[in-house]
C-alpha cells in the first residue's frame, strides 16, 4: 500500500520554531520495471544503474508481484520528470535488456485511501500545533519563575522552597502535555496500521467514515487534554492484564466519563456491557448524558439506570447506574455474566450498598476469570482495596495515579453570621452582580435550607431577574427536576 507511516517532526534546534510535517506516499512518483528474473533490492537497484545510467540503491527500489522466475521493481523517484524519464531509458533498452517500464498507477480505493489519510494528517497537524502552543506556554512560566534571581548568588530559603512550590505542578503539568502527545500520536499510528490492511475487496468508502468519526472523537479529546488522556495505554494495558485495578483519579481528571470510552474503543464492549456505578442518580444520569453527546448520540449505545427508569436502550453498550442498582442486578446474577467491565466510582462514598457491592464482587471474580473491574476514586486509601482484592497466590491489584484539573481559586473570608442562608444568597447576587457571566454553586446543609435560599434569591432579585436564573440541586428532588441543572 502506499500510505507512509505517521511521522511527526520532533523539536528542531531553534527553539522557537515548532512544527509537524508529514510526507503523503502519493505525492512520490514511481516506475514500475518487469523482471523476468527474481532479484533482491540491492541487486536490482544496481542492475538498473548499469543499464539506465541511473544512480539508484536499494532504499529507491521495492520488489514486488514475486514469482517463480519473475518479478516486479517499484522504482521510487524524486519528480514526476524523473519518472518519465527512467522509462523512456529503460523501454530503449527493451530488445536488448528485455525490461519494460511505466509509471506506476495506483489502484483507485488506494487513491481514496490517500485522499483521507492526507485530510486526517492535516487535521492532525493542526491539532498538534495548538497542542504544542501549550507546551510553550507552560514552558514560558516555568522559565519566569526565578527569572529576577542575580546570577551567581543564592536565595533566601523560604523563596527558594516558595519557587520550588510554583514549579512542581507546572512541570508535572508539562510531563502530562507530552504523554498526550505520544498518545495522539500513537492513535494515527493505529489508523495507519489500519488502512495499510485494507485490500481492494472493502467498500473503502464505506470503511473510511467509522476512521473519520473515530478521529473527530480523538481530536476532541486531545483538545480537552483531561489528565486521564495521558494515561490511557496505561489503564488499557493494566485492566487487560489484571481482574482489578485500583485508579486514583483527582478531580477533573476525567475518569468518570473518559475510561468508558476508553474501554469502548478497545473491544471490552464485545464481551459484555461495560457498567459505571455512581452513587447517586443524579450523577448516573449526568454522566451518561454527557458521555452519549461527546461519542455523538449514537442509538443503542450509552444508557443508564436508576430506580425502575431505564434511559435509553436495555441493550446498551455502556451503562452508568447506581450502586443500588447493580446490587439488585447481581442478587439475580451473582456472576454479574451480562458484563465485562465494572467500574466502581467514588469508592470513597460508601455505603451499605457499595460494601455489599465489593462484596459480591469480589466472590464473583474466582469464578468469571474474564471480568475486569476498577475500582475509581479521588481520595481513597488505596491500600484497603488493594488487601481486600488480593488473591489467594499474593497477587495484588496495580494502583494507577491520575492528576487532576487545577483550577485558581480565590479564597475569601466573610463576618459569620448566624443567619448563614441569607448571607449565603446576598453573597450569590453579590457575584452575579460583580463578576462576568457564569454559573454560582451554592452548598448548603440541607434540602430545606436550599429551598429557603432559592424563594428568597427569587425574591430579591429585582432588575437580575432577566438574567438570573435560580435552580434547586438535592436528592429529594424528581429526576427531571435534577437534570435542569445539567441543561
Amino acid at each position: 500500500m502506499a500510505v507512509t507511516k505517521w511521522q511527526m517532526e520532533k523539536r528542531r534546534s531553534d527553539e522557537t520554531t515548532k512544527a509537524s510535517s508529514w510526507i503523503f506516499a502519493d505525492e512520490i512518483p514511481r516506475v514500475d520495471v518487469q523482471l523476468d528474473m527474481m532479484l533482491d533490492a540491492d541487486i536490482a537497484a544496481e542492475y538498473l544503474t548499469d543499464v539506465t545510467g541511473f544512480r539508484m540503491n536499494e532504499d529507491v527500489v521495492e520488489i514486488t508481484d514475486v514469482e517463480e522466475d519473475a518479478c516486479t521493481a517499484v522504482v521510487s523517484c524524486r519528480s514526476m520528470s524523473q519518472a518519465k524519464e527512467l522509462v523512456s531509458a529503460i523501454n530503449l533498452t527493451t530488445v536488448e535488456t528485455r525490461l519494460t517500464a511505466r509509471l506506476h498507477e495506483v489502484p483507485e480505493f488506494q487513491l481514496e485511501i490517500e485522499r483521507m489519510w492526507k485530510w486526517l494528517c492535516n487535521e492532525a497537524q493542526a491539532r498538534m500545533q495548538r497542542h504544542l502552543a501549550k507546551v510553550d506556554e507552560v514552558q514560558s512560566e516555568l522559565e519566569q519563575i526565578g527569572a529576577r534571581n542575580r546570577k551567581g548568588r543564592g536565595v533566601e530559603i523560604g523563596e527558594y522552597f516558595r519557587q520550588q512550590d510554583l514549579r512542581r505542578p507546572l512541570q508535572d503539568k508539562l510531563v502530562e502535555l507530552q504523554s498526550q502527545q505520544e498518545e495522539f500520536c500513537g492513535f494515527m499510528d493505529g489508523v495507519q496500521a489500519r488502512l495499510e490492511s485494507w485490500s481492494g475487496l472493502q467498500d473503502v468508502a464505506e470503511d473510511l467514515e467509522p476512521i473519520r468519526a473515530e478521529f473527530e472523537l480523538e481530536c476532541g479529546r486531545f483538545e480537552r487534554a483531561l489528565p486521564v488522556y495521558g494515561r490511557r495505554t496505561d489503564i488499557l494495558e493494566a485492566i487487560s492484564s489484571n481482574q482489578v485495578v485500583v485508579l486514583l483519579g483527582e478531580t477533573g481528571s476525567g475518569k468518570s466519563t473518559q475510561i468508558v470510552q476508553y474501554a469502548y474503543a478497545a473491544g471490552f464492549h464485545e464481551r459484555g456491557t461495560v457498567v459505571c456505578t455512581q452513587p447517586r442518580k443524579v450523577a448516573a444520569l449526568s454522566l451518561a448524558r454527557r458521555v452519549g453527546q461527546e461519542m455523538g448520540n449514537v442509538p443503542m449505545l450509552v444508557g443508564s439506570r436508576v430506580g425502575a427508569q431505564y434511559r435509553a436502550t436495555r441493550d446498551a453498550k455502556l451503562l452508568y447506574v447506581t450502586d443500588h442498582i447493580l446490587l439488585n442486578d447481581c442478587l439475580k446474577d451473582p456472576l454479574f455474566s451480562k458484563y465485562s467491565l465494572i467500574l466502581v466510582d467514588e469508592a470513597h462514598e460508601r455505603s451499605i450498598f457499595s460494601d455489599l457491592l465489593l462484596g459480591f464482587i469480589k466472590l464473583a471474580l474466582p469464578r468469571r476469570s474474564n471480568l475486569r473491574v476498577v475500582i475509581m476514586s479521588a481520595t481513597i486509601n488505596p491500600d484497603l482495596f488493594v488487601s481486600y482484592f488480593s488473591d489467594w497466590t499474593g497477587r495484588k491489584p496495580p494502583v494507577l495515579r491520575v492528576s487532576g484539573c487545577a483550577f485558581p481559586v480565590e479564597v475569601c473570608h466573610e463576618e459569620s453570621s448566624d443567619d448563614y442562608t441569607t448571607a449565603a444568597y446576598l453573597k450569590a447576587l453579590e457575584v452575579h452582580r460583580t463578576e462576568p457571566p457564569g454559573d454560582i454553586l451554592v452548598f448548603l446543609t440541607s434540602p430545606l435550607e436550599t429551598e429557603k435560599a432559592c424563594r428568597n434569591l427569587l425574591s430579591h432579585r429585582d432588575a437580575d431577574s432577566s438574567t438570573i436564573q435560580v435552580l434547586e440541586l438535592h436528592g429529594r428532588l424528581q429526576i427531571e427536576d435534577q437534570q435542569k441543572v445539567g441543561l
